[in-house]
């Protein structure tokens, strides 16, 4: 997520800087994970620096094979076993955040039902392509995907929205028009979204992988569900799970 509030911008002759944090959630609280510093020329992103606050390293351009949520049709680079005897090995008084992957293609709404005790915080929707993750151009593609909980934030699109597959239809149609952008500013590589939306237009969403968040236990849990294939261990906390 992203704060409004905490936009801070700097302007000059043609020129803008742009400093702001992301955050996440993890187990009940939300975290800042990265703080970015950019700077524009006219409407070209001309600088940018991130830092990341996170314990975990990360893949810093997903690519073929570098996945964390992983499509049934492919291998992930991580051990899901190792991963899985990582979480064993916490202590029963922290929270985790799960990457999980499953072994077919199933609605936001199927998955939720079968987790009921921990919070689904992110879907990566299935596009047509992420079997190769590949684009009908050959470019390597990223996941891409939607926030399952409901927003409150006041200046998010999703507060509010009768359908979040919906409003995350709209964001893609709107990003069009400025794809390369987003494209330098966050950690995506290439995006193809013309392609991704028309397969979208055509067919329903579905989902090939998760993140979850929740007490350690819980995540633990979900490993004996017939849909799960792969799980890769996100970030850790203390204990902060107060429901």
């Amino acid at each position: 997520t992203l704060e409004e509030l905490e936009f801070d911008m700097e302007f000059s002759l043609f020129s803008m800087g742009l400093s702001f944090e992301q955050y996440k959630q993890i187990g009940d609280e939300v975290y800042p994970v990265k703080h970015y510093d950019t700077r524009f020329m006219l409407d070209n992103l001309v600088g940018k620096k991130i830092t990341s606050k996170l314990e975990k390293s990360y893949p810093k351009y997903p690519t073929e094979t570098n996945q964390w949520l992983v499509h049934p049709n492919n291998r992930g680079e991580f051990n899901t076993i190792e991963e899985q005897r990582k979480l064993k090995g916490l202590p029963n008084e922290t929270v985790v955040e799960a990457y999980l992957s499953f072994n077919d293609l199933y609605t936001v709404d199927q998955v939720i039902q079968q987790m009921p005790n921990v919070d689904v915080t992110w879907a990566a929707i299935y596009t047509g392509v992420e079997d190769t993750m590949l684009s009908a151009n050959g470019n390597v593609v990223s996941p891409i995907g939607y926030p399952v909980q409901p927003d409150q934030t006041n200046w998010s699109p999703f507060k509010g929205a009768t359908s979040h597959e919906q409003t995350f239809l709209s964001i893609l149609n709107f990003l069009v028009d400025y794809e390369e952008t987003a494209t330098a500013v966050s950690a995506h590589k290439n995006l193809d979204l013309k392609e991704r939306i028309y397969y979208l237009k055509q067919h329903d969403m579905k989902t090939y992988g998760v993140v979850v968040t929740g007490p350690k236990a819980e995540v633990e849990q979900l490993q004996s569900l017939t849909m799960m294939k792969h799980m890769k261990l996100g970030e850790v906390k203390l204990w902060n799970w107060v429901r």
